[in-house]
């Protein structure tokens, strides 16, 4: 089984497209979603120089990398990469990465206080005909032409 690179790589290759933002964001050790190769903490990002009002709630996303296949340090920074053009008000922003939990990259996105997009889907209170409307198309073109 082939090595990791170092985490230094990482940062190095990741800061192509978005902050390196070490030393700026506390993770709460438990986490909340765990998939085959990620898991997602919560977390905060200080904003630099702007006191103790200037800290804000992210999501962290700690991604353990393959040799090769969708854990691959390719398939991440290209996700990073994508992620980093994205802007659309129904997407989540990523704010940049750290380096410095699990010797792997995480990604760093504003907290979404409804949770994912499937928990929030499945909330009964949610009305779901704007997620299925004839100008649902136009949200998929409006992200696509934001890449």
């Amino acid at each position: 089984m082939a090595s990791s690179p170092p985490p230094e790589e990482y940062a190095q290759q990741a800061s192509y497209y978005c902050a390196n933002l070490n030393g700026l964001v506390d993770r709460d050790t438990s986490h909340l979603f765990r998939g085959d190769r990620t898991r997602v903490y919560r977390g905060t990002l200080k904003r630099e120089g702007t006191g103790a009002s200037g800290v804000i709630q992210v999501a962290l996303k700690v991604v353990w990398f393959t040799p090769e296949g969708d854990g691959s340090i390719e398939h991440v920074l290209r996700e990073v990469h994508v992620w980093s053009k994205l802007c659309h008000p129904n997407i989540a922003k990523l704010l940049g990465f750290v380096t410095e939990f699990d010797d792997t990259l995480s990604m760093v996105s504003e907290w979404m206080a409804k949770g994912n997009a499937y928990q929030y889907v499945q909330d009964q209170s949610v009305d779901p005909r704007p997620l299925v409307s004839r100008d649902s198309s136009m949200t998929v073109r409006d992200i696509c032409e934001n890449l």
